[in-house]
C-alpha cells in the first residue's frame, strides 16, 4: 500500500504548476500599473473562466489569432 505522504509525479506535477502559476500572478499584480509589452520572441498566454489557457497572437497587420494551449499550466 502507498504511503498517502508519496505524490505521484502527476501530483507533483500539479503542485508544481500551481507555484508557477501563483508567481506569474504575484508578478502581474505587481506590474498591474504598466503597460504589458510582449517583444515578438515571447508569448502572451491567459487563462479564461473554463481553466483553458489561450496563446495570443498579433501579426505585422495587426490581426489577432488565439490558440487554445489546454488546462495544463503552459511550459
Amino acid at each position: 500500500m502507498r504511503s498517502p505522504l508519496l505524490l505521484s509525479r502527476s501530483q507533483e506535477q500539479a503542485q508544481d504548476n500551481d507555484r508557477k502559476f501563483r508567481e506569474v500572478d504575484r508578478i502581474m499584480r505587481v506590474q498591474s500599473e504598466a503597460d504589458v509589452v510582449c517583444q515578438a520572441e515571447r508569448r502572451l498566454i491567459l487563462q479564461s473562466a473554463d481553466g483553458h489557457y489561450w496563446q495570443i497572437q498579433v501579426d505585422n497587420t495587426g490581426l489577432l489569432a488565439t490558440t487554445d494551449l489546454g488546462t495544463e499550466f503552459p511550459s
